[in-house]
């Protein structure tokens, strides 16, 4: 059990990661997945009124193994994203996609590399400082702007051309 959760853990991890240079091709409308104020929306299968990556590991386990006879209908009908009356691999897919929509592309944290949650003058320069080898650390998920997989001066000029308006 625990190696499957491991495993169940390690693919989710490995789907996040490739589905971040996506993040901002996903359509408008996937953000309406998830109002607050809203009674039921779908992937929320912990009904907290939040879409988070608990929801996105709690469908795949779903569709990975048996469902556990706790789970309410109203649970499944939930967890049944794509509405075709099974849980699967698809349904995870598209919590975690909507989870990634929601949480990557509308913090914006792209650009933020000390975690302030703004980018600022300091995440250029830590951009310089890496490309100088002046520091070997670097979150390459924020700093990588352009989403091309390389880290380079442009991704700091985009970050300042932020700044500058």
């Amino acid at each position: 059990m625990k190696n499957s959760i491991r495993k169940i853990a390690a693919v989710l991890s490995a789907s996040i990661l490739a589905a971040l240079p996506m993040a901002n091709s996903f359509s408008a409308n996937a953000t309406s997945i998830a109002p607050p104020h809203a009674p039921f929306y779908f992937g929320n299968v912990d009904c907290n009124y939040k879409l988070d990556l608990h929801d996105a590991l709690t469908v795949l386990q779903w569709a990975s193994g048996p469902i556990p006879s706790t789970v309410t209908a109203d649970q499944r009908r939930r967890a049944d994203v794509d509405g075709d009356g099974n849980i699967s691999q698809a349904d995870a897919q598209a919590v975690l996609e909507a989870y990634t929509e929601l949480h990557v592309a509308q913090l914006d944290i792209l650009g933020d590399l000390n975690g302030n949650n703004k980018r600022d003058s300091a995440d250029v320069v830590i951009v310089y400082q890496y490309l100088l080898g002046q520091t070997e650390t670097i979150n390459r998920i924020r700093a990588d702007v352009n989403m091309d997989g390389q880290i380079t001066p442009i991704d700091a000029l985009i970050i300042n051309d932020n700044l500058n308006g």
